[in-house]
């Protein structure tokens, strides 16, 4: 049989374990393309001019309705990160959950779309493109599902 104090003094461990549970491990809202500005900030560095090797700077290039539209992704160009993998950083986690590929990647380009980003912004298409010489990647929603840059 359980100590009289064995139930009250489950539920203080559990309630100890929740309070103690650190900042860092709780989820960050999305924080890609279609999020609200301010949620991209949060979650993505940014800054101005260079980064520094190995670190990629995300910036809004423009918004509509206080959602990001398009941004880029820059690269210290000493990186040299190949242009898949500028792809990815762009494409990793800031695309909502319901995109679907329209054109695969040609080695220049991707095109998607997302019902969601549509609902949102009015956008519904995705097309993204690299530089691997300036090592910069560019995300955009459009109306059209082509290519651009």
């Amino acid at each position: 049989m359980c100590a009289p104090f064995g139930k009250s003094l489950l539920l203080v461990v559990a309630a100890a374990a929740l309070i103690a549970t650190p900042a860092a491990t709780q989820t960050l809202p999305y924080g890609g393309i279609g999020a609200t500005v301010s949620n991209f900030h949060a979650r993505d560095p940014n800054g101005g001019g260079t980064p520094p090797v190995g670190v990629a700077y995300y910036r809004v290039i423009d918004s509509r309705f206080g959602r990001v539209e398009a941004f880029s992704v820059v690269v210290n160009p000493k990186s040299q990160f190949t242009a898949i993998h500028l792809v990815r950083l762009v494409l990793g986690t800031h695309l909502p959950p319901d995109t679907t590929t329209v054109r695969p990647w040609n080695g220049y380009c991707i095109v998607l779309k997302s019902r969601w980003l549509g609902r949102k912004i009015g956008l519904p298409y995705l097309w993204t493109s690299v530089s691997q010489a300036e090592q910069t990647a560019v995300i955009q929603a459009s109306l059209n599902p082509a290519c651009r840059g």
